[in-house]
C-alpha cells in the first residue's frame, strides 16, 4: 500500500534535515548566507521528528486491517522490522570500526540501545546517525 500524498512531505522533511547539516553557512562571512542558515536551515532537524511521526502514522494505517482481522502477529512484525534495519546497521558499524577507538561504548550501538544513554560519547559512538535507528527500534517496540 502506498500513500502517495505523503511522498512530497517526505521530500521536504528530508530536505530540511540535509539543509540543517550546512552549519558552516551560519559562520559565513556573508550576512545573507549566515542569516538564511540562522533563520531557516538551523531548525531543519525538526524533519527527523516529522519522519518519526509520519512512520508511526504509516505503520498504524498499514497494519490496521491486519489487526482488525486478527492477522497481526507481533513476532512477525518485529522480525520484519529487525530484518529491515539491523543488517545495514551492522554493516555500517563494521565499516566504521577502523575509524574509531574501540571501547565499551560500542555495545549499546551493537544492540541499538544507544539512544537510552544521555552521554553523547555513547549516543553518537561509531556510526553517529544510527542514533535514529535506536529511536526507531524503540518506537517499534511501543507499536
Amino acid at each position: 500500500m502506498k500513500l502517495d500524498s505523503l511522498t512530497s512531505l517526505r521530500f521536504f522533511a528530508a530536505l530540511m534535515v540535509v539543509l540543517s547539516h550546512l552549519s558552516y553557512l551560519g559562520d559565513s562571512q556573508s550576512q545573507i548566507l549566515s542569516s538564511i542558515y540562522d533563520n531557516f536551515f538551523s531548525e531543519g532537524y525538526i524533519g527527523v521528528t516529522f519522519f518519526f511521526i509520519l512512520s508511526g502514522f504509516v505503520l498504524a494505517y498499514s497494519y490496521a486491517n491486519k489487526y482488525e482481522r486478527s492477522r497481526f502477529y507481533y513476532g512477525q512484525f518485529y522480525v520484519l522490522r529487525i530484518i529491515r534495519i539491523y543488517p545495514l546497521h551492522l554493516l555500517t558499524l563494521i565499516i566504521s570500526i577502523p575509524l574509531i577507538d574501540i571501547s565499551i561504548d560500542v555495545f549499546p550501538n551493537i544492540f541499538l540501545i544507544q539512544s537510552f544513554f544521555s552521554n553523547s560519547n555513547v549516543y553518537f559512538y561509531a556510526n553517529a546517525p544510527s542514533w535514529s535507528l535506536s529511536v526507531e527500534m524503540f518506537f517499534y517496540l511501543l507499536f
